[in-house]
């Protein structure tokens, strides 16, 4: 069915054997198909393999791995079902990526499909769609005017009605993140939303440039560049969670919960105002309206 299921057979290379058969269900002559023994490759996938069947009454089971796949032509194979602006966003999200252990299911009737398994476990009803790829070096711009992530090493998964990504290693400019997901759980709502969730521990100065920057930056209305904070040691570094919801439909009603925590810095703000706070430790929460911190040490010296 091309209304449901995009190119996932449009391959470049496919080579096999078919097992063509008629059998009985209560009285009727059923169809079907067997692969055997199939590998496949293009241009996007490497070393494929894959076997199953498809029956004329719409149910298939089949698998699939591959060696090697390009993280950025994933869009190409996403079931039609799925919106065109989510479509479009993974076609403008993922810049680049090296994907290697692919694996492909999918087990069900294609007239129930999409299928609502959540991961990679099967519905009640003993269906299942789902895709997954280890990803290294790959690069994911999220959402314009928003720095991207970069050096992803994830996990990739595509599974029933969603798409999540689980990296432990990437970097927002030079500040390396960990335990950051990625996700959609649910391509059919028609408010599609992109959740990302992260830690992330480096110099201050970089996680203050990630406040400056672009679409965020205007939604706290420029504060951190307005009052010119930066660390004025070498060695001083802060950890940040980040909690962000982003409609893919309307990136301007972000929803942002962060939290940049400070210790033993010397912060600068106001140069050749005010002097240098030196051994401060904060707490400095910022929101889509507001940055606010109400809990601020050090020591302010001539």
């Amino acid at each position: 069915n091309n209304n449901k299921i995009s190119n996932l057979l449009n391959l470049f290379h496919l080579k096999g054997k078919i097992d063509i058969h008629n059998f009985n269900v209560k009285n009727s002559t059923r169809n079907q198909i067997n692969f055997l023994d199939f590998s496949f490759a293009n241009n996007d996938v490497s070393n494929g393999k894959f076997d199953g069947l498809i029956r004329f009454d719409g149910y298939v089971n089949l698998n699939a791995t591959a060696d090697s796949a390009n993280a950025n032509q994933v869009y190409k194979y996403l079931p039609l079902v799925i919106s065109k602006d989510v479509r479009n966003w993974v076609k403008n999200a993922v810049i680049s990526g090296n994907g290697s252990n692919v694996k492909f299911k999918m087990k069900g009737n294609i007239n129930n499909f999409p299928f609502r398994n959540i991961g990679n476990s099967e519905t009640e009803n003993n269906e299942i769609f789902y895709i997954s790829a280890d990803v290294k070096n790959g690069e994911l711009h999220y959402a314009n005017n928003w720095l991207p992530i970069k050096n992803i090493a994830a996990n990739l998964e595509f599974f029933g009605i969603g798409m999540r990504i689980v990296s432990n290693s990437a970097n927002i400019l030079k500040t390396q993140i960990s335990n950051t997901s990625i996700e959609i759980p649910d391509f059919l709502t028609f408010d599609e939303q992109l959740l990302i969730k992260g830690n992330a521990n480096g110099e201050t100065n970089e996680f203050l440039e990630f406040l400056k920057y672009g679409d965020l930056a205007k939604k706290i209305d420029n504060v951190i560049e307005k009052i010119k904070l930066k660390a004025t040691n070498n060695n001083a570094t802060a950890d940040l969670k980040l909690d962000l919801k982003l409609p893919l439909r309307n990136f301007n009603n972000v929803k942002i919960l962060g939290e940049v925590n400070i210790k033993n810095n010397n912060l600068q703000l106001l140069p050749n105002f005010l002097p240098i706070m030196k051994n401060v430790s904060a707490n400095l929460t910022f929101t889509e309206n507001s940055v606010y911190s109400d809990n601020i040490v050090g020591e302010l010296l001539e």
